[in-house]
């Protein structure tokens, strides 16, 4: 309640005015009386409404600032969360390019291994190639024995005895 509707309360009542002077100062003195201690407690029940609505607006704030952090709270608790899981997705997704790339250095390798294996197999290939075609002018070791023989002693005519 405001001040000014206790204030309305002390309006004074209508009476009819007395007649001895004495009666008069003596009812303005108890009205007097009256209106002080009627003033005191209506100034009394404003101070404890003003201190009731202070009360108030301090549990509703404190009950705000109560709500606020608990938000807060709870929307950083949701960042954490959300960074923990970003950076679980991102170390997988680096194990992943990890191993990809591992993946990738290994086939290069075995690649290279296969075309190091495939030319040293063209090459014996080659030179068996060579070989062959060397050997097939070759002679045969009986062949060989009568060839010399015959190089050897073929110009010199032989005599048989009879």
């Amino acid at each position: 309640m405001s001040l000014s509707r206790h204030l309305l309360r002390l309006a004074p009542t209508e009476s009819t005015p007395p007649r001895n002077p004495k009666e008069g100062n003596r009812q303005l003195a108890l009205l007097r009386r009256d209106y002080g201690r009627q003033l005191k407690q209506i100034r009394k029940e404003y101070i404890n409404e003003m201190e009731l609505q202070r009360i108030e607006k301090l549990r509703k704030d404190t009950a705000r600032k109560e709500a606020l952090r608990i938000a807060n709270e709870e929307r950083t608790l949701a960042k954490d969360a959300k960074k923990k899981a970003e950076a679980i997705e991102r170390q997988a997704a680096e194990q992943e390019f990890r191993q990809m790339l591992q993946m990738e250095e290994r086939e290069e390798k075995l690649e290279h291994w296969r075309m190091r294996e495939k030319k040293i197999e063209e090459q014996k290939k080659e030179k068996k190639e060579i070989l062959h075609r060397q050997s097939s002018k070759w002679i045969d070791e009986p062949d060989l024995v009568k060839r010399a023989m015959n190089n050897a002693f073929g110009n010199l005519p032989l005599s048989y005895p009879k």
